[in-house]
């Protein structure tokens, strides 16, 4: 039934795009996806009538589903009947599409983006970082090159008359642009780069959480200033939204006032109240080798002297590398000076295991099996002060651990992930 429901939605969203001509800038990546959509949407919906994924739609139902402009129908005959009206009815009549959409494209196994690009074929595409640790969704490619060969055909597929959009500070994505027809635009902290990010500083007091930095393009240099963002690779967000909006013909001055409202998505790095004044970092969405680095080494700098805590979970979808990834980051946290160590789940175990061998104190390190438990037994240790760092992949569920800190849990619809009735158990 799910194959016959993927044909039908595939064929409905490839009409409604040859009916209504949309713009369309993908974007895919190992890390930043999200962030990088997020920041794209704020630049450009203040000059067009955007779209963009909601939830986690970034798959051969959801980019569909982003297109119709609809929710899933989950179980609901009736709904998908709805969806599917409202499709025929985008085909005949044109007025009111957006003129951009924004599809976050993930994959998880060899044709995933194959599929999703014969959907949309995007004008602009972008791939925002691959990273050196180990990819996440590598689990069913038979090694990593595979799975960056599925992923830049974001970019290789593109043609002469549409933009590639590269992350120039990755070694993996620049062995690519030889391969590319597309004009390779390119974004990072090289001097090299096209849209150059420079003079980058991080405030590590969360109480005045942002991120400064400059972006030179064509001999013109603006600054940038990203209010309550945590974590140097947020600077990427905007320098791929810079790029974006330079290509379809807006300039530098006013991305950056754009960008000015940009805030991470939910479970992203976001910043949010504890109790016992404390502070949660909740970037509970999903967790990698790539985004736990980044994760462990800005709690690392953040903060005024109260203890920093890690609460991380399994990293899911790594196959052979499963114990190796998990053990570098135990011993990253040892590296990084963090006080405590809370882990979640059987793959979470590993992490402890590492993190004690590289010379963490078996009294500072707390094994727990499911989130609730971890919250709990951090709740008891708190203390005022303290920064705890939550992270996991989603069938952690993270998210629980940081709604038993909260200083206020009655906002937890509103700043954390998986709050409706499909996640309630």
């Amino acid at each position: 039934m799910k194959k016959v429901l993927e044909k039908i939605l595939y064929l409905l969203s490839r009409g409604i795009l040859w009916r209504q001509k949309p713009k369309v800038v993908g974007i895919t990546g190992t890390v930043g996806k999200t962030s990088a959509k997020e920041a794209v949407f704020a630049v450009l919906s203040k000059k067009f009538k955007t779209r963009k994924n909601i939830k986690n739609y970034n798959n051969e139902i959801g980019v569909p589903l982003t297109i119709i402009g609809s929710e899933t129908g989950g179980k609901n005959p009736f709904k998908w009947l709805w969806i599917f009206i409202k499709s025929i009815w985008l085909m005949i009549m044109p007025a009111g599409y957006p003129k951009i959409l924004i599809l976050e494209m993930g994959i998880d196994k060899p044709g995933d983006m194959d599929y999703l690009l014969k959907i949309s074929r995007p004008h602009v595409g972008v791939v925002t970082a691959i990273g050196e640790e180990i990819p996440v969704h590598v689990e069913f490619f038979k090694n990593v090159g595979e799975l960056v060969k599925e992923k830049m055909k974001m970019a290789t597929r593109l043609s002469e008359k549409d933009f590639a959009i590269l992350n120039a500070d990755d070694s993996r994505i620049m062995k690519f642009p030889g391969k590319i027809k597309a004009e390779a635009i390119t974004f990072g902290h090289s001097k090299n780069a096209d849209i150059s990010l420079s003079e980058v500083s991080i405030s590590t007091d969360l109480k005045n959480a942002g991120i400064h930095f400059k972006i030179f393009h064509e001999g013109n240099t603006v600054p940038f200033h990203l209010n309550n963002v945590l974590g140097i690779h947020q600077s990427y967000s905007a320098a791929i939204a810079a790029a974006v909006g330079l290509v379809l013909g807006m300039n530098l001055v006013d991305i950056s006032e754009a960008l000015k409202e940009y805030r991470p998505p939910k479970g992203r790095m976001t910043l949010i109240k504890g109790i016992k004044n404390s502070w949660l970092i909740d970037d509970s969405y999903n967790s990698s080798p790539e985004a736990a680095k980044r994760a462990i080494e800005f709690l690392a700098e953040a903060g005024n002297g109260g203890r920093k805590i890690a609460c991380l979970g399994n990293m899911e979808e790594l196959g052979k590398h499963t114990e190796a990834a998990h053990a570098n980051i135990g011993q990253l946290i040892q590296n990084s000076g963090i006080n405590y160590l809370v882990t979640i789940g059987d793959k979470g175990e590993i992490i402890a295991e590492a993190a004690k061998q590289a010379g963490m104190p078996e009294e500072n390190i707390i094994i727990t099996k499911d989130s609730p438990e971890a919250g709990l037994k951090i709740q008891a240790m708190l203390q005022e002060g303290d920064i705890v760092l939550i992270k996991g992949s989603q069938s952690i569920r993270a998210e629980k651990v940081t709604k038993e800190l909260m200083a206020d849990p009655m906002k937890a619809k509103e700043l954390l992930i998986r709050q409706d009735k499909l996640w309630e158990e």
